[in-house]
């Protein structure tokens, strides 16, 4: 059976700053082209404007069953 002595766990743990290093060069290899922010900044906006449109709608539907509600009421009352 292996003994884990200090100098083991030490070779076999990674250096915190040796990982960060290594982190960064990978992101800095990573090329993403212009074209593809492109596309990504376009589903952003194609997203946030979809979600507008349903927070628009939402709101104008309340106030068309809020004004269908109080036709309603009316009505009831009048008879």
């Amino acid at each position: 059976m292996t003994d884990l002595t200090p100098k083991r766990f030490r070779t076999l743990t990674p250096d915190c700053k040796t990982e960060f290093a290594n982190y960064k060069n990978t992101i800095n290899t990573l090329e993403i082209t212009l074209f593809s922010r492109i596309i990504a900044n376009i589903l952003i906006i194609a997203i946030l404007a979809l979600l507008a449109w349903v927070i628009y709608d939402l709101y104008r539907g309340n106030k068309r069953y809020a004004a269908m509600l109080a036709a309603h009421q009316t009505e009831s009352e009048a008879k």
